[in-house]
């Protein structure tokens, strides 16, 4: 019976513990977000005449937004590298 038992408390856990840190770290991760893009939310804002709207779910978005702008440029800037240096190599080759 304790066996069992103990079998059945463990296999609660490994199920609930995984979707407990998912959870909590798509929290902060959310929290982080809002906090990031709500100086770059506020001026636009103003200017659409309410200067205290502010929605996290329109920071996320902002933020997301910004992490793919930046990971396209990244990946376009590494990307013309590594193509200029594959050219490099093929034109020292006889």
């Amino acid at each position: 019976m304790g066996q069992r038992l103990r079998r059945t408390l463990l296999a609660g856990l490994t199920v609930i513990a995984p979707l407990w840190i998912t959870g909590f770290v798509l929290l902060k991760l959310f929290e982080w977000a809002a906090g990031f893009s709500r100086p770059l939310i506020k001026p636009f804002a103003a200017v659409l005449g309410d200067p205290d709207f502010y929605h996290p779910a329109v920071g996320f978005v902002i933020t997301i937004l910004v992490v793919l702008l930046v990971g396209a440029m990244t990946t376009v800037v590494f990307g013309r590298r590594l193509l200029h240096n594959g050219r490099e190599a093929l034109e020292r080759l006889p």
